[in-house]
């Protein structure tokens, strides 16, 4: 029971991770597309035009994983995930 707890605090730290990474990627792109001169709104779909949605990323990420053969049981950081 103690490995699977600890899997599961893994996974979720994990995704965690991925989705904080993730977040700041947009919250960069939208910012910087706001100083380039868009309004927020277009600044913001714009951003995610260029990098994807969050839910589509994160499934790229989770692929990934899954296809290079790293487990859970191994920590890794979201960002060593090159999939954005």
């Amino acid at each position: 029971m103690n490995n699977w707890r600890r899997w599961f605090s893994r996974k979720k730290k994990w995704e965690q991770d991925m989705q904080d990474e993730l977040r700041f990627h947009l919250e960069r792109q939208t910012a910087e597309n706001i100083a380039a001169g868009l309004p927020p709104e277009e600044a913001r779909r714009q951003a995610v035009l260029q990098l994807g949605t969050l839910e589509g990323v994160k499934e790229n990420c989770r692929e990934q994983r899954a296809a290079s053969g790293w487990n859970l049981s191994t920590p890794t950081s979201a960002s060593a995930c090159a999939c954005y």
